[in-house]
């Protein structure tokens, strides 16, 4: 722009044209820019949901694997008691027995948003009480983790997140 002695009307009119057309063109990539600038409490309030199931995931994790050591205990001591009976009844030739049924672990969420491991069989089929494996549970709670960050869901409570994985579950299922 020229100094303000040497200018005249038609001038000072391009220059301003020339400054709207500049800002037309930056206005796209600032709208963007504010469009992303409001999305950001969104997304961390998504991110801190979906640490939450991270959280809830490591938990359920330790506690399986803790009942899975047991459940191990238990099937080898089952083992080891049959191998004990089968040879008594055969030394006293009488028919051996059917080897017990090695306990399977697998967790329970009640739809109180309770979760415990347990064994299959232990909890009789109940509407209220899902049953599902370590990685069924891993998998549905990824799949709730994908979408709240996608949006499609939102958690409003830590209380509510166990509910949401059985119901990805029990729909999948």
């Amino acid at each position: 722009m020229s100094t303000p002695s040497g200018c005249s009307l038609a001038d000072l009119l391009a220059e301003a044209r020339k400054l709207r057309d500049r800002l037309e063109g930056t206005l796209p990539s600032y709208r963007a820019a504010l469009d992303r600038l409001s999305q950001i409490p969104q997304e961390f309030e998504r991110r801190y949901w979906t640490s939450k199931v991270d959280l809830l995931v490591e938990k359920v994790n330790g506690a399986y694997e803790r009942y899975q050591a047991e459940i191990n205990k238990a099937n080898l001591m089952g083992r080891f008691i049959h191998l004990a009976m089968d040879t008594v009844l055969r030394a006293g030739r009488l028919e051996p027995v059917r080897p017990p049924t090695p306990l399977e672990g697998c967790l329970a969420i009640w739809s109180s948003g309770r979760i415990e491991p347990t064994y299959r069989g232990a909890i009789r089929a109940q509407q209220n009480v899902a049953l599902l494996t370590l990685e069924e549970f891993q998998q549905a709670a990824l799949k709730l983790k994908e979408m709240i960050l996608k949006g499609e869901v939102a958690v409003e409570a830590e209380s509510e997140i166990p509910g949401l994985i059985r119901n990805l579950f029990l729909g999948s299922a």
